[in-house]
């Protein structure tokens, strides 16, 4: 692509990037070039229609073993530890259709946006205090 003159009319599109934070209507997020860190930020708001913002995960993707995750056709996923073509790794499968998918790479541009439905609370240490009555 040739870079743009002034008074072309272009979309500007920057895909798959993680929001670092978001100030009222200011979304801060970072891009890598070159190996380098680069930090931006865009205002987004009501008054700017011709901005689109599209979720495609929450905060909480990439899938971990145990979750439970519906994707944009309304299709129950589950994550689970397994093998595929004999390298151990996560697989993810889907609940009815019995669809399946070695790992998450992919997926968000094939199946999203995803909701997280259920995510395994972390075990708490070895000796911590569980609670309840002694």
């Amino acid at each position: 692509m040739s870079a743009p003159k002034v008074g072309d009319l272009v979309n500007i599109e920057i895909r798959n990037v993680k929001v670092d934070r978001v100030d009222g209507c200011e979304v801060f997020f970072t891009t890598r070039a070159g190996g380098q860190r680069i930090e931006h930020s865009i205002h987004v708001g009501p008054g700017w229609p011709d901005v689109t913002v599209t979720s495609l995960a929450p905060a909480e993707w990439p899938p971990v073993a145990g979750d439970a995750w519906r994707d944009k056709h309304g299709e129950l996923w589950f994550a689970f530890e397994g093998a595929v073509n004999g390298e151990p790794g996560l697989t993810m499968r889907a609940a009815k259709s019995m669809r399946w998918s070695a790992g998450h790479e992919g997926q968000i541009e094939d199946n999203g946006p995803w909701t997280l439905v259920h995510r395994e609370p972390v075990d708490a240490p070895k000796g911590a205090d569980k609670g309840g009555d002694r």
